[in-house]
């Protein structure tokens, strides 16, 4: 028995690479939510204008999701991962000197284009692994979503504490590049890792979604995934802006309470992975996305600074397993094309990042408050959604 649970700890190790590979995601995203104002002051401009960063990366990440299928058909998926990687440092490189804003957005563009085919592609070797039990596979490779969006903000915020310019902080990310590429080539070493590694996606569209109720299920996971990320990116990428400009909050204690969202997120995520499986998918979302419904509304509406550091904890607890538990969903309804699946999840959800800095700037034009209530209508759409699926009998069951 001892044996057993070595290997199957050995076995979710193995996929290190590929959860750092989602880490880099957010990671790459979340160093500039805290210093918005800095970055803004450098090309002056105003935040609002600089808060189109989010928007032109997660464009750019759609695009590299959806792109990634096709890339995935032709090349082997361990080329195509080396290859980004290495894209992706020459990208950054050039960003640590990019003075014009336009081109600096454009950058952000292509990044964020390269890390949505790293992203779709990790999360295809994590589908396709051996370890059968794919919600707590899933929700561990996605915990290292808000790790990298707790660190992110941490190191950016205490850089730009201590009077450092803000761009050092890709060179950061390259740093962190390099490790994640020295871990995949020492990985697919390996007999049985390296057969995924080598492996061809090829499916027809037909065969996907030829059963009904897989369809239906598939369509809520999508619209899901679509209001949640609208809802967690308003808290996660223009919170602190909110909190510097209308509580007046300095800007290393705007970076602590999105670290502790993300931390919290990391905790809600391990006990997540504890329950998959364990409880109905369908009851676990329900009791996450309540939670964080409730918070928002303190963490909006209160001024006291101890009930928003609260509010963020709670916050963090709640929107913990939403996202990873919807796409394991999603992108299991079918034994063939997961790749495509995944793809369509994804794009929907990095569409909601897309949308969100946009739906910000606008509405802060009237209201702070208004823009930071997005995340509640959005949720509360969500849970209507869940609730809808939760009390349907004939589709109850996933």
């Amino acid at each position: 028995m001892l044996l057993k649970r070595d290997n199957m700890f050995l076995n979710y190790l193995s996929e290190l690479p590929n959860y750092f590979s989602i880490f880099t995601y957010s990671f790459f995203l979340m160093l500039a939510s805290p210093i918005l104002l800095e970055i803004s002051n450098s090309f002056k401009t105003n935040p609002g204008n600089i808060s189109l960063i989010f928007t032109f990366f997660t464009i750019g990440v759609t695009v590299g999701q959806l792109t990634a299928v096709f890339y995935s058909i032709r090349f082997k998926k361990i080329n195509i991962i080396i290859i980004s990687y290495i894209m992706l440092i020459l990208l950054i490189s050039i960003l640590f000197f990019i003075k014009i804003l336009f081109v600096f957005f454009i950058l952000y563009f292509i990044s964020g284009y390269v890390i949505g085919i790293i992203f779709i592609v990790a999360n295809e070797f994590l589908l396709l692994s051996k370890i059968k039990n794919k919600d707590r596979l899933i929700t561990i490779g996605h915990t290292f979503w808000p790790l990298g969006a707790l660190i992110g903000p941490v190191i950016s915020s205490t850089i730009v504490g201590r009077n450092i310019n803000w761009r050092y902080i890709y060179l950061i990310i390259i740093f962190f590049i390099v490790i994640i590429l020295l871990l995949y080539l020492m990985l697919t070493r390996k007999k049985d890792y390296s057969e995924i590694a080598e492996k061809k996606t090829s499916v027809s569209l037909k065969e996907i979604f030829s059963i009904k109720r897989n369809n239906i299920i598939f369509i809520l996971m999508v619209f899901s995934l679509l209001f949640y990320a609208i809802s967690e990116t308003v808290i996660s990428a223009w919170s602190p802006t909110f909190l510097r400009v209308e509580r007046l909050f300095d800007v290393e204690t705007a970076g602590i309470l999105i670290s502790l969202f993300w931390g919290a997120q990391i905790i809600g995520r391990i006990i997540t992975s504890i329950f998959a499986g364990r409880i109905r998918t369908n009851l676990l979302l329900l009791i996450l996305a309540i939670t964080a419904l409730l918070s928002l509304f303190l963490l909006i509406f209160f001024k006291n600074q101890s009930i928003i550091f609260t509010a963020f904890i709670i916050a963090g607890l709640g929107y913990s397993g939403i996202s990873p538990l919807i796409i394991s969903t999603g992108a299991n309804v079918c034994d063939k094309g997961k790749g495509v699946l995944l793809t369509i999840l994804v794009t929907f959800g990095a569409l909601g990042l897309s949308m969100s800095p946009y739906i910000t700037r606008v509405i802060s034009k009237f209201s702070m408050v208004l823009s930071m209530s997005v995340s509640i209508i959005f949720m509360a759409i969500l849970i209507v959604i869940i609730f809808i699926r939760f009390f349907n009998k004939k589709y109850l069951e996933f």
